[in-house]
C-alpha cells in the first residue's frame, strides 16, 4: 500500500486522533480531582440483636477505613419508634417496600436490602462505594427530601414488584426496570448502525470487491472493515463515556446534550428535503473520488496483509464521516447511559454490547454481497429516508432528555420511541411524495 493514500486522510485522521485524547485527557484529570473531592454518604438502617446486621457493620467498619472519604450514619429501628419513621420515608423515596434489616443507602443505587456475605453483599456495597468516590453521588437523604416535597399518592394494594414484572415467551416472568435499558441499546444502536455514510463507503468497497469474483474476498475484506469500523466507534464512545461519568453531575451537561442531539438531529431531518444544501453532515462530493480510488487500491494489492491495512484506513476514514453522520446517537446513549447508576465494568459492557448492534446492518450487507457477487448501491432516495428515521429519532430522543432523561428507564417508552419514530417518518415520506407529484 503505497504512502501517498494516507495523505488524504492525513488531516482529519489527527484531528480525530486530537479529539479523543482531549476527551480522555478531560476525564483522566477530573477523575483523579473528583475522586479526592467526592464524600459519600451512606444510611445504615439496622435492628438491635440483628446478627446479619452486625456482619454488615463489621464490613462498613473495614470501608471506612479504606475510604476515608465514607461517612456512615447509624439507625436502630427495632427501639427507636423516629428511626422507623425515617427508614419507611426513606423507603418510600427509593420506592422499595420496609421489608427486613439490615437496609443500606448509596446514592442512586438500589438499596441494599439484607446481607448474604462479605464476597455477596459486601462486595457490591464495595463498588457501589467506589462509584460514588470516582465519580460523585447525592446523598440518599436528598431524595427522601424530594419526596417531601411532592404530594404523596396513596400506595394501593398492588406491591410495586407486581406492577413491573411481564411474562415473556421463552424468558417466563421479566421485571421491566431490568430490561429497559438493554431495550434502549438495542433501539438506539439499530438505528445508528444504518447509517448512509457507512452505507456508502462500505458498498464502494464491496461493489469494488466484485470486480474479483470471490466471495472469500469479499467475505474477507467486509469483515475485516466492519471490526475496525465498531473498534473505533468503541473508542470513541467510550471517550464520550468517560467525559460525561466525570462532568455528569453537572444538571446543565444533560440538557447541554440533548440541545446537541436537537440541532444534529434538525440538520439530518433537512437532509431529506434539501440534500446537501447549507448546513450538512453527509459525505462531501469531493471525498468521494478519493474514497472509490483507496477502494480501487485495495482490489490491486496482492497481499492479504497490504488489503487489510488499506481496510483498516478505510474503516477510519469511514467513522469520521460516520461520526459527522449519526454524531448525536453516540452521544445521547453514553449520556443516558451515566444517568443509571451501574458498575463501572457494566458501562463498558453496554458499549460493546451497543456496537455489536450496530454493526449488524454492516454485516447484513456484507453477506448479502458475498452470497450474491453482485453490485448494489445506496440511492439518493434510501439514503434521505434514513437520514429522515434517524434525525426523527434523534429528535425525540434530544427532547427527552431536555424534559425528563429519567422515562427513557421505562421499557414502554423505549418500545414507544421507535413506534413513533417510524410513523413520524412514514408520514412525512408519505405526504413528500405526494406533494412532490402535484
Amino acid at each position: 500500500m503505497k504512502i501517498e493514500i494516507y495523505t488524504f486522510y492525513e488531516k482529519r485522521i489527527k484531528y480525530f486522533i486530537t479529539f479523543i485524547l482531549f476527551l480522555y485527557s478531560i476525564a483522566v484529570y477530573n477523575k483523579i480531582t473528583l475522586a479526592l473531592d467526592n464524600n459519600v454518604t451512606i444510611y445504615f438502617f439496622w435492628g438491635n440483636g440483628c446478627h446479619n446486621c452486625k456482619e454488615a457493620d463489621n464490613f462498613l467498619k473495614l470501608l471506612s477505613r479504606k475510604y476515608p472519604q465514607l461517612k456512615i450514619k447509624y439507625y436502630e429501628v427495632w427501639d427507636n419508634a423516629e428511626n422507623a419513621r425515617l427508614f419507611s420515608s426513606m423507603a418510600q423515596a427509593y420506592e422499595i417496600k420496609v421489608e427486613a434489616v439490615p437496609t443500606i443507602f448509596i446514592g442512586n443505587f438500589e438499596p441494599f436490602v439484607g446481607y448474604l456475605s462479605d464476597d455477596t453483599t459486601g462486595k457490591s456495597l464495595d463498588l457501589a462505594i467506589k462509584h460514588c468516590i470516582d465519580f460523585g453521588c447525592i446523598d440518599p437523604s436528598e431524595k427522601a427530601k424530594n419526596l417531601a416535597n411532592r404530594k404523596i399518592i396513596p400506595q394501593t394494594n398492588t406491591s410495586f414488584s407486581e406492577q413491573s414484572i411481564i411474562k415473556l415467551p421463552f424468558l417466563g416472568e421479566v421485571e421491566l426496570s431490568k430490561i429497559s435499558l438493554p431495550v434502549l441499546t438495542i433501539i438506539i444502536a439499530g438505528i445508528d448502525g444504518f447509517n448512509p455514510c457507512s452505507f456508502f463507503v462500505l458498498l464502494i468497497l464491496l461493489s469494488v470487491l466484485g470486480h474479483a469474483h470471490s466471495r472469500k474476498t469479499m467475505l474477507f475484506i467486509g469483515s475485516i472493515f466492519i471490526f475496525f469500523s465498531g473498534l473505533i466507534y468503541f473508542a470513541f464512545m467510550s471517550a464520550w463515556l468517560n467525559l460525561f461519568l466525570i462532568l455528569g453531575q453537572i444538571k446543565e451537561i444533560t440538557i447541554f446534550a440533548g440541545i446537541i442531539a436537537l440541532l444534529i438531529a434538525l440538520i439530518n431531518i433537512k437532509e431529506f428535503f434539501f440534500l446537501k444544501k447549507g448546513v450538512s453532515l453527509t459525505i462531501p462530493d469531493k471525498a468521494k473520488p478519493r474514497i472509490y480510488e483507496l477502494a480501487r487500491k485495495i482490489l490491486r494489492e496482492s497481499s492479504r496483509p497490504a488489503m487489510i491495512t488499506g481496510t483498516i484506513i478505510l474503516a477510519f476514514t469511514a467513522n469520521i464521516y460516520e461520526l459527522l453522520c449519526t454524531a448525536g446517537f453516540p452521544m445521547v446513549y453514553t449520556r443516558t447511559l451515566t444517568l443509571n447508576n451501574i458498575s463501572k465494568y457494566s458501562y463498558y459492557i453496554y458499549l460493546v454490547f451497543y456496537n455489536l448492534i450496530y454493526v449488524i446492518p454492516l454485516m447484513f450487507i456484507v453477506i448479502i454481497f458475498s452470497i450474491s457477487v453482485g453490485k448494489r448501491k445506496l440511492s439518493e432516495w434510501q439514503g434521505r429516508i434514513l437520514k429522515l428515521i434517524s434525525g426523527i429519532m434523534m429528535f425525540y430522543l434530544g427532547l427527552i432528555l431536555i424534559i425528563n432523561p429519567d422515562i427513557l428507564n421505562n421499557f414502554l417508552i423505549s418500545l414507544g420511541l421507535i413506534l413513533v419514530s417510524l410513523i413520524t417518518s412514514s408520514v412525512i415520506i408519505i405526504l413528500s411524495r405526494r406533494f412532490s407529484k402535484i
